[in-house]
C-alpha cells in the first residue's frame, strides 16, 4: 500500500444508508427492547388504573393506548437518534493508501480520522452496504454505490482494507501549530467517564428525565390527595413498580457502548481546532465542528454529532489550570461559532450547482 491512493470513496448518506446501519447495529436487540419496555408500560398503568376510581372501558382504553405509545417509542427510537446525528453528519470520506506508510483516513462529520491498522476491528458485507466495524463503538456504512460500477470493486475495497489491517505500520501524527496551544496526556482507563456519554444523550436524558417526573407525579398524587391507608399503598406500589422500570431503563442507557476514546489519549487543541489521538488513531476536528462544551467539577467533555471527548480532571495539575483550559477552549468554540462557513464546508453547503449530480454519482 505504498504510491498514491489507491482507493478513495465519497458519498452522502441516505435515509436508506441510515436505516441500513440502525438495522445492523440494533436489528436484534429492538423486538426485546420494545417487548420490555411495553411491559414495563403495562405494569405501571395497570397501577394506576387500579388507583384510580371507576375505571371501566375508558380506563382500560387509555392503558392500552399508553403500552402501544411506550412499544413504538422504543422500537423507533434508535431511528430516530440517527436521523438527528445523521442531518448532521453531512458527506462521508474514506481513503486507502497513500504515499510511505499504509494510511486509511476517514472524514465524516466534519472530523478528519487517521486510523491506526489495529483499529479496524472487521469488515461485513451486506446485500447493498459494507459495514466497517472499528474501535470505540464506530461504524462506517459504506453504500455498494459508493465503491464503483465496475466490475470486482468491492472484492478490491475488501482485500485493500484486509491488507491494511494486517499491517503493522506506526501511526506517526502530530497536531499543527495552531492546534497545540494546549497538550494533556490521560489515560481514561484509570478514570470514571462512563457517565460522560450522557452528555452526549439528549434524547435518552430528556426520556428519563420525563419518566422519572411522570412515575414521582402519579406516585405522590394519590398520597397527597387523600390520606387514606389504601391510597398511600398505592402510591407506593406505583413508585416500586415505576422506579424499576426507571433503573432498568438508565441502566440500559449507560451499558451502551459511546463513541469516544479509550486507553491512553493525547489531546491538543488551540485556535485553529483540536487534534486528538488514542489506540484507534488521530482525529483532526475544527471549533466549528463542536456541539457544546461541557464542564464539572471531575470533567470536561467535548460534544460532537455523534460522539464525546472526555477530559478527566487528572489531566490538569490543578483546578486553576483546568479552569483556564474551559475559559481558552470555550472561547475558541464561540469565535468559530460567530465565523461564516468557509473553504470545505462551502463547496459541501447549499450553495453547489443544484443541477449537478448527487456525489455518489459524479
Amino acid at each position: 500500500m505504498t504510491g498514491a491512493p489507491r482507493l478513495a470513496l465519497r458519498w452522502v448518506p441516505s435515509e436508506r444508508d441510515r436505516l441500513a446501519e440502525v438495522d445492523h447495529v440494533d436489528g436484534r436487540r429492538r423486538p426485546w427492547r420494545a417487548g420490555l419496555v411495553g411491559a414495563l408500560a403495562l405494569a405501571v398503568g395497570a397501577v394506576i388504573v387500579r388507583a384510580l376510581p371507576g375505571g371501566g372501558f375508558v380506563a382500560v382504553a387509555v392503558l392500552a393506548a399508553g403500552v402501544a405509545v411506550a412499544t413504538v417509542a422504543a422500537w423507533r427510537f434508535p431511528i430516530v437518534r440517527s436521523r438527528r446525528a445523521g442531518g448532521r453528519a453531512g458527506p462521508v470520506e474514506v481513503t486507502l493508501g497513500g504515499e510511505g506508510a499504509p494510511a486509511m483516513t476517514v472524514f465524516r462529520g466534519g472530523l478528519e480520522q487517521r486510523l491506526a491498522p489495529g483499529a479496524v476491528e472487521r469488515l461485513v458485507v451486506d446485500v447493498d452496504h459494507v459495514f466497517l466495524h472499528l474501535a470505540e463503538a464506530q461504524i462506517v456504512t459504506i453504500p455498494c454505490r459508493a465503491l464503483g460500477a465496475e466490475r470486482g470493486g468491492l472484492d478490491r475495497f475488501v482485500r485493500t482494507v484486509d491488507g491494511f489491517r494486517r499491517s503493522r505500520a506506526d501511526l506517526d501524527d502530530a497536531p499543527e501549530p495552531g492546534r497545540a496551544a494546549w497538550s494533556l496526556r490521560y489515560d481514561l482507563r484509570r478514570v470514571g467517564v462512563s457517565g460522560a456519554g450522557r452528555h452526549g444523550g439528549d434524547l435518552e436524558r430528556l426520556l428519563l428525565s420525563a419518566l422519572a417526573v411522570g412515575i414521582g407525579v402519579a406516585g405522590l398524587g394519590p398520597w397527597l390527595l387523600s390520606a387514606s391507608p389504601r391510597a398511600a399503598a398505592q402510591g407506593l406500589e406505583l413508585l416500586v413498580v415505576g422506579g424499576a422500570a426507571l433503573a432498568g431503563l438508565t441502566a440500559a442507557v449507560l451499558w451502551e457502548r459511546r463513541r469516544g476514546p479509550e486507553g491512553p489519549v493525547a489531546l491538543a487543541v488551540g485556535p485553529d481546532g483540536g487534534w486528538m489521538r488514542s489506540r484507534a488513531g488521530s482525529i483532526r476536528f475544527g471549533w466549528d465542528k463542536v456541539l457544546g462544551v461541557e464542564a464539572a467539577q471531575r470533567l470536561v467533555v467535548l460534544r460532537f454529532a455523534d460522539r464525546v471527548l472526555p477530559v478527566p480532571e487528572g489531566a490538569f495539575a490543578h483546578e486553576p489550570e483546568q479552569q483556564r483550559f474551559v475559559g481558552d477552549v470555550r472561547g475558541w468554540w464561540r469565535a468559530a461559532r460567530r465565523k461564516p462557513l468557509s473553504g470545505r464546508a462551502v463547496a459541501e453547503g447549499p450553495s453547489a450547482d443544484p443541477f449537478a449530480p448527487p456525489a455518489s454519482e459524479r
